[in-house]
């Protein structure tokens, strides 16, 4: 079983508009809201591709029940320490126009620390029937008090679990779990250079910087490259896959399902290269689909055969 993590999970409220003008006026085409968050993205896909998983984290007890009411249509088995508050709100603005999408996101209701601590127990229960961990987005809003090392807090209370770690973060929460080595992280260009203060202007300077973590104890290192493709490293090989030949119709969610791809090929038993295919494949059968919308199983599968891998020397 693959067991998700969502720490700060969201109500994705897309407005399509006709022309995004900014400083002026604004008339809605359509609109549509969904719950999620970036751990119950990678549970949806994980769903779609046949992979047995669950949720875990933090939710709220003001509107968390919509988060419950969506898992549970989706048939995923949740277990959330719940504080006191609300699920945050956060704005997509689609400009369909240009095709363009524009994000106002919100911190979220402070969390108690001993809310924490329940998270943190919950998480060693689900590990004990896990093979995979994910931990994916925001961390919680501390107020005064931060929660940037929580990821490394959460790597460290599932180490001596036979279990395989997957981090998908950026900046401080993610600087601070490498020092507890995950096996995988996945950021993207602009979270590598952010992140681990590198300079990104071609293939090699992503796998010299992939190299550079993987000497910190990470065991593989995937990076994301928008509209580039993507390019995945271990302490041996390095694989690159250019974008695939399709018209993206939404922009959410794509790096989640290649998170979820890469579970699919650690279950399946799969080598490197092919898990940077099966995110490929996940994550461009997101872009096919509008708003919030995630992969399905048989897009995944029609797109499978024709992602290209090239050896980066």
């Amino acid at each position: 079983m693959v067991t998700t993590v969502t720490l700060n999970p969201c109500i994705d409220l897309t407005l399509y508009l006709n022309g995004l003008f900014v400083g002026g006026l604004n008339m809605v085409e359509s609109s549509r809201s969904d719950t999620r968050g970036k751990g119950v993205n990678v549970a949806v896909v994980l769903r779609a591709l046949e992979v047995s998983t669950m949720c875990t984290g933090i939710s709220f007890d003001g509107n968390g029940s919509l988060l419950d009411a969506f898992l549970e249509e989706q048939c995923i088995s949740h277990d959330f320490a719940i504080a006191r508050g609300n699920i945050r709100t956060n704005m997509k603005l689609m400009d369909t126009v240009k095709n363009e999408m524009t994000e106002v996101n919100s911190h979220g209701d402070e969390v108690d620390a001993r809310i924490i601590e329940q998270y943190l127990e919950k998480l060693k229960i689900h590990a004990k029937k896990s093979c995979i961990m994910t931990f994916s987005g925001r961390i919680p809003n501390g107020g005064c008090v931060s929660f940037a090392d929580i990821y490394k807090k959460s790597l460290e209370a599932v180490r001596d679990f036979p279990l395989i770690t997957i981090v998908d973060a950026e900046k401080e929460p993610l600087r601070q779990a490498v020092l507890a080595k995950p096996d995988i992280i996945k950021p993207n260009t602009y979270e590598l250079e952010e992140t681990f203060g590198c300079k990104i202007h071609s293939r090699g300077d992503i796998v010299e910087a992939c190299r550079d973590i993987i000497k910190k104890g990470v065991k593989v290192v995937c990076c994301s490259m928008g509209g580039d493709g993507a390019l995945i490293a271990d302490n041996k090989e390095a694989w690159f896959s250019p974008p695939m030949d399709i018209v993206p119709k939404g922009f959410t969610g794509a790096g989640d399902s290649m998170v979820a791809g890469m579970c699919r090929a650690i279950r399946d038993k799969r080598e490197l290269k092919d898990l940077l295919r099966y995110g490929v494949a996940a994550a461009s059968a997101s872009l096919l689909l509008e708003g919030t919308l995630l992969c399905r199983g048989h897009d995944f599968n029609r797109l499978l055969p024709l992602v290209r891998i090239e050896a980066v020397q």
